[in-house]
């Protein structure tokens, strides 16, 4: 892994704590572990109830780290992809829809 890591031009992690990728890295951006943010767990075993864990952060995060969605939203805003994909874009005329979906397929009207 090193060698293939050392091999890249550029590297970029996230990563919330000093791993040997992070080392090995040009930029490290760096997330909050499990207990400084808000987590949620679902538990579909009960069907048709199904149960959601929703916990607290229970310690304050570094102001430098960031939840991983924010950091990969505001790396598609910066490349001005900040449209979000809904189903009725996948579903508008012209667009291709995945072969291997056929829920998806199957939801779309043309």
């Amino acid at each position: 892994m090193t060698r293939a890591f050392e091999d890249l031009a550029l590297l970029v992690v996230i990563e919330p704590a000093m791993t040997e990728a992070a080392r090995l890295a040009r930029y490290v951006l760096p997330v909050p572990v499990g207990y400084e943010k808000w987590e949620a767990s679902t538990f579909p075993k009960g069907y048709p109830e199904v149960y959601l864990h929703l916990r607290a952060p229970v310690l304050e995060a570094s102001e430098q780290a960031k939840q991983e969605c924010l950091v990969f939203y505001e790396i598609a805003q910066a490349k001005g992809s900040t449209s979000v994909r809904t189903r009725s874009t996948a579903c508008s005329p012209g667009t291709r829809r995945p072969a291997s979906s056929s829920r998806t397929a199957s939801t779309c009207r043309s």
